[in-house]
């Protein structure tokens, strides 16, 4: 077996479906499986996923064992020469896979390999590529130096400012939601230490990647979309000390004492502070609810599936949209007068006879913050940036 990709799933099976659907096309053709490792999900949601996608393996431990402890639990089950760990808020292509697997194939020194990453708008997410945090690094950041120099190679040095997103290079970290990873290295290395529950797991790993002599690279030149957060998102207080749990077993894990004591109590006092300008400023300026009747979709498309998602939105009882369709050589000819003449509306990406590779490359190449929608014509929800919405009838 080739490759063997590796999904931690926790409570999204919409993107999850997005995901699995963006694998198929990916895949086609490779010597590959698909594993789905199921945190603690509720059945009505996945038993329809587990039916659908028959040519998935799911491994349910019973429980929320934890990001890192899922991914060993994955990989160790699994079969390929190499492993992508994959998050299921992401939307893959071919290309992706197929230039990641190109470098680790000729380039016997690479332990791992990271690509370019967007959100669902379109924006560069600076976790693609990192240098391992230090204790300057730390400051800058926690000073505001790294933002207000963003393409410092000394006060952004832990996002690598000064190397532009499209270009590939060795990096020191690359992110865990598209990690592509040869199995000897994760037998040399014995996978993820499962100290860390949720996030810093994909810091360490490389850093330990690092020391047994390999280089993390990290590719720029193709992207995927991550719609960044979206199994943790709204889910208060409980995600925001994992956070900080991650940094304080990092720095257990890299620094002697006294210094790992006085960093950790930094980290508490910056937790607390955090936590609690989080609480005012949501208090101030609360979080507004996805108001779905009041907007319109704009169906972005090549084969007509205009009717298609009426039916679906009618059926779902979702009864007052309204769906304009063009085509995807209408949107991309001049997408600034589209919207100036139709808003308000949401801009929905129909993957059907319309190429998701397509949408990808368009999508990472002009960024920008119109509210949009990603849907598979063979899923029953709708997944974008900040929101899902489901087409199952209840």
């Amino acid at each position: 077996m080739l490759l063997s990709v590796i999904i931690v799933h926790y409570r999204v099976p919409l993107y999850l479906a997005q995901c699995l659907y963006s694998l198929e096309v990916a895949l086609e053709g490779k010597e590959a499986e698909i594993i789905v490792v199921d945190n603690d999900s509720q059945p009505k949601y996945t038993i329809p996923l587990i039916n659908r996608f028959t040519k998935v393996r799911w491994i349910i431990p019973g429980e929320n064992v934890g990001f890192a402890a899922a991914c060993n639990l994955g990989w160790k089950q699994s079969s390929g020469q190499y492993i992508l760990f994959l998050n299921p808020d992401t939307l893959i292509t071919a290309q992706a896979i197929d230039s990641c697997l190109g470098q680790l194939i000729k380039k016997n020194t690479v332990g791992a390999v990271g690509c370019r990453m967007v959100n669902g708008l379109g924006y560069f997410l600076p976790e693609s590529k990192r240098s391992l945090p230090s204790l300057f690094s730390a400051g800058c950041k926690m000073t505001g130096l790294s933002a207000l120099f963003p393409r410092s190679a000394i006060f952004n040095k832990y996002a690598m400012g000064n190397v532009d997103s499209k270009d590939s290079c060795a990096v020191e970290v690359l992110t865990g939601a598209y990690l592509l990873v040869p199995r000897k290295v994760l037998e040399e290395v014995d996978g993820f230490d499962e100290a860390f529950f949720l996030y810093g797991e994909d810091v360490d790993f490389c850093r330990r990647i690092g020391v047994a002599g390999y280089t993390c690279w990290y590719e720029g030149g193709t992207s995927v979309i991550h719609f960044k957060g979206a199994s943790s998102r709204h889910r208060g207080r409980h995600y925001f000390n994992h956070f900080y749990r991650a940094m304080m077993v990092y720095c257990n894990k890299k620094y002697p004492f006294p210094i790992k004591n006085i960093l950790q109590a930094v980290i508490f006092i910056r937790q607390q502070l955090h936590w609690g300008w989080s609480v005012l400023r949501h208090a101030i300026f609360p979080q507004k609810s996805f108001q779905q009747d009041t907007y319109r979709f704009l169906l972005v498309s090549i084969g007509g599936e205009s009717e298609q998602l009426i039916q679906l939105l009618r059926e779902s009882n979702h009864l007052h949209f309204l769906v304009k369709e063009i085509s995807w050589f209408t949107w991309i000819s001049d997408p600034k007068v589209i919207k100036e003449q139709l808003q308000p509306f949401i801009v929905v990406f129909s993957i059907g006879q319309l190429s998701l590779e397509e949408v990808v490359i368009w999508r990472a190449q002009n960024p920008d913050d119109q509210p949009c929608f990603y849907w598979h014509v063979k899923s029953d929800g709708l997944v974008g940036p900040e929101n899902a919405l489901s087409l199952r009838v209840e």
